[in-house]
């Protein structure tokens, strides 16, 4: 029994993930998994050691005509996604899946006070969903969430070129 359970330990600790940090940068907060990059320049680009996926993250200011609904409206507008496929979440955040130049494109919007985030997960790392579901608002943050809800690419979505 001892054996069996040492087994499956060793197996679950090569199956997890390892995070390297969490980084805070201009109040935005996200996990970084060990190998990963980091970009800050005016988007926070956040890549694997491949440069075969990435997440973006924009900083949209609102003003008084802005809200996340009609920021999600003209985006989804841009990118040719029906309002049919766009998700908002019990959080307040919405969701959309697409595919751009033969990538898989999955977009969050979140907001707090004067800001919407964008936050763009582009090609198929396995750790590509929870980078992106890390990401936030919270500068006080210890650690992400410990269980995150994967949005993929749903087949028959909008194939934008």
């Amino acid at each position: 029994m001892r054996k069996f359970a040492a087994a499956v330990l060793f197996i679950l600790t090569l199956a997890a993930p390892s995070f390297a940090e969490i980084v805070s940068l201009r109040g935005i907060v996200v996990d970084v998994p060990a190998g990963w990059k980091i970009d800050a320049g005016e988007e926070l680009l956040i890549f694997n050691k491949e440069e075969t996926s990435a997440v973006t993250v924009t900083s949209i200011s609102k003003n008084f005509e802005l809200s996340l609904k009609i920021a999600a409206f003209n985006l989804s507008q841009a990118v040719g996604v029906p309002q049919k496929n766009v998700r908002s979440s019990t959080a307040g955040e919405v969701h959309m899946s697409f595919v751009q130049n033969g990538e898989k494109v999955s977009v969050r919007l979140i907001e707090e006070k004067g800001s919407i985030l964008m936050i763009c997960a582009i090609g198929d790392d396995k750790l590509l969903p929870h980078v992106a579901q890390s990401v936030s608002f919270r500068a006080g943050a210890k650690k992400p969430p410990s269980k995150v809800p994967v949005l993929p690419y749903r087949d028959g979505q909008v194939k934008v070129e």
